[in-house]
């Protein structure tokens, strides 16, 4: 099925730690604060808007579109860092995120 000519693609961006310091086989997936800081600002400043993955799968559900400029940040492993450091700088910025905890 092809999606409606006015349908908004909601980027989806994926994060597994927010943190300085870890085991290094890990650094790939790991973002500093500062760093996810600057994209939060970025993303901010540019007029993106954040939506939880449950709301997206509503808009599906419901046969709504996203608005436009709207992504979501999703969080694997829930890691201490996400309290520590993630959650404080969502919250600063005013993004939603989804959690997810193996």
């Amino acid at each position: 099925m092809e999606a409606a000519a006015d349908w908004n693609d909601v980027p989806i961006l994926m994060y597994h730690q927010v943190s300085d310091d870890g085991a290094e086989q890990l650094a790939r997936y790991r973002q500093s604060p500062e760093a996810f800081e600057t994209q939060l600002a970025f993303l901010r400043d540019a007029g993106w808007r954040g939506m939880t993955l449950d709301r997206l799968l509503a808009c599906f559900d419901e046969g709504a579109n996203p608005p436009e400029k709207t992504l979501v940040l999703t969080f694997d492993d829930a890691t201490r860092d996400f309290m520590t450091h993630a959650l404080p700088l969502l919250h600063r910025y005013g993004f939603p995120s989804s959690l997810f905890v193996p």
